[in-house]
């Protein structure tokens, strides 16, 4: 074979590898952090649980925190990628509605894990902070593409920018309500709270009339 047909395949392969010992450790991260307690579980616990050295630790993640948030970060890179492929004629919050489904398969495949992890990230106040920094790391994704979508013209970016805030607010609602609950998929979750925007923005209240200029005396 053709040495220039193997190079575009290594960077896939090598990066394939490195998501699945990302997701590896943070699988045995988040087993011990609940076990334990976040502040209790330190880094050479992890390693060692993983059978790995300390310093091979370092060569994924920076922090404990990047362990247990690196999914939701990779999450955003997969949102984005759905989003740019979605027909251009879509209808944006339609878009990024769509967009989401490829993003929770992985939640689909063990639905239990993954409400644990959600719920586990809510509740750790060492990581609430983190997960809604995550959060607006995934609206700026979707802003920026809504906007490329859209294109120029007078107020393209601020609808680009609000349909972004709005997707990623109604997630937040699905999210939190499936892990709460989870007697449905988080899909369904996810369709009834977007399903609900319209009855939301019937009740917004238009433009406030200006005020009345003062005259001078």
């Amino acid at each position: 074979m053709d040495e220039r047909s193997k190079s575009p395949e290594q960077p896939n392969l090598r990066e394939r590898k490195q998501r699945l010992l990302r997701l590896e450790l943070g699988e045995v991260a988040l087993r011990l952090f609940v076990e334990r307690g976040f502040a209790e579980t330190t880094i050479e616990d992890i390693a060692e649980a993983a059978g790995i050295s300390r310093r091979t630790f370092f060569r994924y993640f920076e922090t404990k925190e990047d362990v247990v948030l690196w999914r939701l970060r990779y999450s955003s890179e997969q949102l984005g990628d759905e989003l740019e492929a979605r027909p251009a004629d879509e209808p944006p919050l339609l878009a990024v509605r769509k967009a989401l489904d490829a993003v929770y398969e992985a939640y689909l495949t063990e639905p239990e894990r993954n409400r644990s992890y959600l719920r586990f990230l809510l509740e750790t106040p060492a990581l609430r902070a983190h997960f809604l920094d995550t959060r607006e790391q995934w609206r700026a994704v979707l802003a920026r593409i809504l906007a490329a979508r859209l294109g120029a013209g007078r107020g393209k970016k601020e609808l680009a920018q609000l349909t972004a805030a709005v997707a990623i607010a109604a997630q937040d609602v699905a999210l939190r309500r499936w892990a709460e609950d989870g007697s449905r998929s988080l899909p369904e979750y996810v369709d009834e709270t977007f399903a609900a925007l319209p009855e939301v923005l019937a009740a917004t209240p238009g433009p406030s009339a200006p005020a009345a200029k003062r005259t001078r005396r």
